[in-house]
């Protein structure tokens, strides 16, 4: 009897895990080549069809990309299988963020069992944030999958074996030999972890944070081996040595000036992008954890973090760590932030958050079964199941929770509206106005110049003053020492004074710009769009407002 049970159990346990990633696949790939390409896609469109062509990553300026070539090269084989397409530079994304998804379900369940695994599965399946950055062309989901491994691969090689207060034989002779094996490492997950963050750097350079969150986990070990065991054990603890060599490794590197120089620079860097009140709030990040567009996420992280705390349960404290060290980082250390920085640790905030949540139910499941209390007793007592009035509860909890509506919505919202992660603008609609023209003698002005050049096959000059911070960091000048746009190779238009010259020495042209950098002073100076508005003809503006077309005509 008990064998059919537990077997029902494991095939609805199945079932639903099949279910809950068939749906998380869904949302991350149905409607995916719908929208027009939103500002960095584009750059990965021409270095895929720059590998493809001839196997170097090069953008049409000349110039190479070099930012996470192993994401290039995917989205260079996704666009030879699918197309040089929306949908095909935005496969590798999405089926890397339904990757992601799959292996923190199995090593979550390997850990912590199938309660909370499936938990977490469900909460990070519908996360809007989780699902609208696997459905843009970006590293992101990549990265965030060799964060799951460096993650795991870490804990499995170093901690998961090991309680903190084993020792060699000290009834034996010490070797070093009995400390390394009273240690029970497992080296080849430690080679794997070193390897997994090495592909995590590569992709992006705060790959390393997790360092520095494994490093805080050491120190906090080391700290309860001192106080629970003797002098012995603290001090031939894997903890306490790894800790010193850890700081004997990496201390003489911050003697170098050109290091200094470096962390110095990362830090107090703010490119043109972040210069907006949003960005530049250093309590951004909290506001996201206890804001209401992912409650009551925020508060089960908080509630998580304590139990895990007084549970002394490693697997929680050392997964919450990963999360809790590139917040702080970004929130006290650097001078911007935004959404996409925290992407790869949004696993480890769910986690801590389902684990709370898991031991609650746990908590109610021991009243249901010992409670005195009144309300206990009545429902105990008219309930087979009473348990399952807390599932069915929380199942209901998490179906109104505005995170949820929004999460599965992803698939289904219109363009100008947030997707969970980005706002798409209608650059196809604008372009097929465009194109309705004769432009091949026509001068063409953008905000996206790569995006423009896609959508309607040429592009002249460049509004857009964040590339020109670009072009200046990387010094990409013609011979007479003019600036170019390092990505496109088009010059810039930065003044009304510039822009008035060209509109009067040439015959007739359009600027197509997106309404979000138009009213934006970092990115289009209030003299070139008051210009605008004053000098040029309006001629189009999107459905939903998202662009703008403007023209001259001196004939």
């Amino acid at each position: 009897m008990k064998k059919n049970q537990d077997k029902k159990l494991t095939v609805l346990f199945i079932s639903l895990v099949i279910l809950i990633f068939a749906f998380a696949l869904f949302l991350r790939m149905y409607n995916l080549g719908k929208f027009s390409m939103w500002v960095d896609e584009s750059y990965h469109l021409y270095v895929s069809q720059s590998l493809n062509e001839n196997g170097s990553m090069k953008l049409p300026s000349g110039h190479e990309y070099g930012r996470a070539k192993l994401f290039s090269y995917l989205t260079a084989l996704s666009t030879k299988i699918f197309g040089l397409n929306e949908f095909g530079l935005r496969f590798p994304t999405a089926l890397f963020g339904f990757l992601s998804l799959l292996i923190f379900f199995i090593f979550t369940r390997k850990l912590l069992g199938n309660s909370i695994a499936i938990v977490a599965l469900i909460l990070l399946a519908v996360l809007p944030l989780e699902v609208g950055w696997a459905r843009v062309t970006r590293f992101y989901t990549l990265f965030q999958f060799f964060t799951i491994l460096v993650w795991y691969s870490f804990y499995t090689g170093f901690i998961k074996r090991n309680s903190f207060l084993s020792k060699p034989d000290l009834h034996s002779r010490i070797s070093i030999e009995s400390i390394i094996r009273s240690w029970e490492i497992n080296w080849f997950y430690l080679f794997l972890f070193f390897i997994f963050l090495i592909c995590a750097v590569s992709v992006q350079v705060i790959g390393v944070f997790p360092l520095l969150a494994i490093f805080v986990f050491l120190v906090m070990c080391s700290i309860y081996t001192y106080f629970k065991a003797d002098i012995t054990r603290f001090l031939l603890s894997k903890y306490f040595i790894f800790t010193v060599a850890a700081i004997l490794f990496f201390t003489p590197f911050l003697l170098f000036n050109q290091v200094r120089a470096t962390i110095e620079y990362g830090i107090d860097y703010i490119p043109a992008f972040a210069k907006n009140p949003g960005a530049m709030d250093r309590m951004k990040y909290m506001k996201f954890i206890m804001g209401k567009g992912i409650f009551p996420l925020g508060v089960f992280f908080i509630i998580g973090l304590l139990q895990s705390l007084f549970r002394l349960n490693k697997v929680i404290v050392y997964s919450a760590l990963f999360f809790i060290v590139q917040v702080f980082l970004f929130t006290f250390v650097f001078a911007y932030r935004a959404d996409q920085y925290i992407y790869n640790v949004l696993p480890f905030f769910i986690l801590v958050a389902s684990y709370s949540i898991v031991t609650i139910i746990r908590h109610e499941k021991e009243k249901f079964k010992n409670g005195k209390n009144f309300i206990y007793q009545f429902i105990g007592s008219h309930l087979k199941e009473p348990l399952r009035l807390v599932y069915v509860l929380f199942i209901l909890l998490l179906f109104s929770t505005p995170f949820f509506i929004e999460g599965i919505s992803a698939p289904f919202h219109k363009v100008g509206e947030s997707n969970g992660a980005i706002i798409f603008s209608e650059w196809k609609e604008a372009a097929e106005f465009v194109n309705k023209k004769e432009i091949e003698s026509k001068i063409i002005l953008t905000t996206l110049p790569l995006t423009v050049k896609y959508y309607l096959g040429k592009v002249d000059y460049n509004l857009n003053l964040s590339d020109v911070e670009v072009a200046q960091i990387n010094s990409t000048t013609d011979s007479n020492g003019r600036l170019y746009d390092f990505y496109s190779g088009i010059y810039f238009i930065e003044t009304a004074a510039e822009l008035d010259s060209l509109v009067q020495n040439t015959t007739a042209g359009y600027i197509i710009v997106d309404t979000y950098r138009l009213i934006h002073s970092f990115y289009i100076t209030r003299d070139v769009s008051q210009y605008m508005d004053k000098n040029l003809t309006l001629d189009y503006i999107t459905p939903k407002q998202t662009i703008r077309v403007y023209s001259w005509d001196n004939l």
